[in-house]
Parts: structure tokens; C-alpha cells; sequence
């Protein structure tokens, strides 16, 4: 069963531990959804992380998100770590979603504050996967991630 547990920012409560808790019980496996580089909360905290206008401005979306750079090691630490806390109440499987650059919104006024524009954006994500995994496999070697 996936259930989110980070849409734009994490959801940690006690209704989502009783809830892993409970579809446990029932035999079955709990699957954490959790969106990766779209995010409000870590950008809200640490701005210099997020995507920004040219002028310093938290860039948007046409939804009116907010993303992380996804260059940012910073943003990368946080989200091994949203995904180990997910881990520790009893996900099994940690499924990935909006791993990728933007592609809606006002892409061409994307100011990146670590990307530097060159390296190719497959890289870039094939390095945050490889650096996700290795790490979340420090502390829960048996979790399984999919996107």
C-alpha cells in the first residue's frame, strides 16, 4: 500500500505511524511515497537551496510550488533523511517521486543557486540517486526504493 508521507514537505504524525502500524498487522507492506525535489517546507527554512527568480525570488510553478535545486547536497542530506525517518516507523519501500528538474512554469527565468547549468541534468539526478541509495543503505540496508 503507498500512502505519502512527503507531498511539498514532510508528514510525520502519530495518524501515519498508527496507520504503517495498523496495515502491518494486516500483512501488509507499507510503501512510502515521497516527493522529492518539489517541496515547501526545506525551502522555507533554507532558501538559498531553492530554484529563484533572478532577483532573489522563490521561483514557482504554475501550481504555485516551490523546488529544490536539485544539485543541492543540502537538499539531498534532507531528503535521505526524511526517507530514513520513514524507514524507522516501518516503511519497507521507499517510493521516489518528482526526481527530475521542473518542466512546468516559467523554466527560462530559473535562476539555480548550485546547478551550474553544464553538467548535463541526467547527471545530476543519476549523482542524487546514487548518493540517496547509498546513503539510506547506511542505516536500513534491507529498504527497497522505486520510483
Amino acid at each position: 500500500m503507498v500512502i505519502n508521507v512527503k507531498d511539498d514537505g514532510p508528514q510525520f504524525d502519530d495518524a501515519l505511524v498508527q496507520a504503517v502500524y495498523r496495515v502491518r498487522e494486516e500483512g501488509i507492506f507499507p510503501i512510502a511515497r515521497i516527493v522529492i525535489f518539489k517541496d515547501i517546507v526545506f525551502v522555507q527554512q533554507h532558501s538559498q537551496e531553492a530554484l529563484q527568480y533572478a532577483g532573489g525570488a522563490l521561483w514557482r510553478d504554475y501550481k504555485g510550488g516551490t523546488w529544490l535545486d536539485p544539485a543541492s547536497k543540502a537538499s539531498w542530506a534532507y531528503l535521505v533523511d526524511v526517507a530514513r525517518q520513514a524507514a524507522d516507523i516501518g516503511f519497507g519501500e521507499i517510493n521516489l517521486d518528482y526526481v527530475r528538474f521542473p518542466t512546468d512554469g516559467n523554466i527560462a527565468a530559473i535562476h539555480y543557486p548550485v546547478w551550474n547549468g553544464i553538467t548535463p541534468k541526467t547527471e545530476v539526478i543519476a549523482g542524487f540517486f546514487g548518493y540517496f541509495n547509498e546513503e539510506l543503505k547506511k542505516t536500513h540496508p534491507h529498504i527497497k526504493t522505486s520510483l
